[in-house]
């Protein structure tokens, strides 16, 4: 019940909201029928394996629980944008980075498995 007021009370969050449509990139895992669409560059009806699209993260969340596509973690939180947040954190505009770099940085933590 308590994880269930959790999840509702995100529902209503206008940042949770927001920071779901940041657009993140993927590459598929496999061929997609019927989804090319979702890829402005071409006119076929399928996306082959390997096509790489950036998508808002609500879908990428999906996709990703089904394995059919590989996360990749966008540029704001790339290995050099985080030697950046080390060598001086006090200068680092995150909003500049991402608008929702905190909300998708906790988001994308919970789907990319990455060590660093």
């Amino acid at each position: 019940l308590l994880c269930l007021a959790q999840e509702m009370r995100g529902y209503y969050d206008v940042d949770d909201i927001l920071a779901e449509e940041e657009r993140v990139p993927v590459s598929f895992e496999v061929n997609a029928v019927n989804l090319g669409y979702l890829d402005d560059s071409t006119l076929d009806a399928d996306l082959k394996k390997g096509t790489r699209l950036e998508l808002p993260f609500w879908l990428v969340e999906v996709l990703a629980a089904r394995r059919l596509v590989h996360v990749e973690l966008p540029r704001c939180f790339s290995p050099r944008s985080r030697s950046q947040l080390l060598a001086d954190p006090t200068i680092a505009s995150l909003h500049d980075r991402n608008p929702y770099f905190y909300e998708l940085g906790m988001k994308l933590d919970a789907i990319v498995h990455d060590p660093d």
